[in-house]
């Protein structure tokens, strides 16, 4: 694939990320927290979520091996989807029902996680 290519692809990965956890970010802060607090730490979120977002572009446009960079994007995506996954319904199935704490707990951590592993990733993997 060419260089525009796996550059799009990136993008497509981040923005699929990113829109699914904002959204999952939005049912959990309409959920939990009072109306006062709800779009302060909504905006929040949205600009960590950027700011990982232009970060991790920067270093693919920059590093000369967008190809590993894009498909390592892909698998360190799937690995935490599915450690995310295996984590809420391994405790779901032990318990029986559906623990939205733990489901809550374990969104906030990937996506913190992520917000950091994602620039470093690519830095890293588009140099090699």
């Amino acid at each position: 694939m060419t260089e525009r290519k796996m550059a799009a692809l990136y993008v497509f990965l981040l923005m699929a990320w990113w829109g699914g956890w904002l959204a999952l970010d939005m049912w959990r802060i309409e959920h939990l927290l009072t109306d006062a607090d709800k779009w302060a730490v909504f905006r929040r979120d949205i600009l960590w979520c950027a700011g990982s977002a232009a970060l991790s572009l920067f270093f693919l446009m920059t590093g000369p091996n967008k190809q590993f960079s894009a498909y390592t994007l892909l698998g360190v995506l799937a690995l935490i989807v599915l450690i995310f996954t295996a984590i809420v319904a391994g405790s779901s199935f032990i318990h029986w029902e559906f623990d939205v704490p733990m489901f809550l707990m374990a969104h906030t951590c990937a996506g913190w996680v992520m917000t950091l592993a994602v620039p470093l990733v690519t830095f890293f993997s588009a140099r090699l």
